[in-house]
């Protein structure tokens, strides 16, 4: 046999092994593809799974924080409401307390002028005591019968 006959054979030999290779490399990559795919798909799975777990968490969770915010929106407005209630009390009774100063004031201004004027009618019976005669009949009477005029303000001048 000729080297290039045995060449020619053992190179078929080691092609068709290698076509073998080829085919079985082939197969066992397609295997690992499938396997790597599923392994994939499972995670992608698995993630969107997490991924909807946490949505769903959130979700839940920003429900929760808008029923609170409700909640203490409600609980804002009936304070404010309750804050104006209080205002307008304040304001009605803060009147009702300046007429009533205004009322003691004026009180106050008339108890004054009838304490001097009762001060005044006190100083005249004390003068009218030490100075007229009670005696009907007296002839020495300072002022004399029915000549006592009432001194007032007005006749002062």
């Amino acid at each position: 046999m000729d080297t290039s006959a045995i060449l020619a054979v053992l190179t078929t030999i080691l092609g068709g092994a290698n076509i073998g290779q080829f085919f079985f490399f082939r197969k066992k990559s397609r295997e690992m593809e499938a396997g790597t795919k599923k392994s994939e798909e499972e995670a992608e799975k698995a993630g969107f799974n997490n991924y909807r777990d946490q949505l769903d968490y959130f979700f839940g969770v920003n429900n929760k924080l808008i029923e609170t915010n409700m909640k203490l929106r409600e609980e804002n407005f009936n304070l404010n409401q309750k804050m104006r209630e209080y205002e307008y009390k304040f304001e009605t009774y803060d009147r009702k307390i300046q007429g009533m100063q205004r009322t003691m004031e004026d009180n106050i201004k008339k108890f004054n002028s009838l304490s001097s004027e009762m001060e005044t009618i006190k100083q005249r019976a004390l003068y009218a005591e030490s100075n007229i005669c009670l005696n009907m009949g007296c002839k020495e009477r300072i002022p004399a019968l029915g000549t006592f005029k009432h001194i007032s303000n007005e006749n002062k001048q």
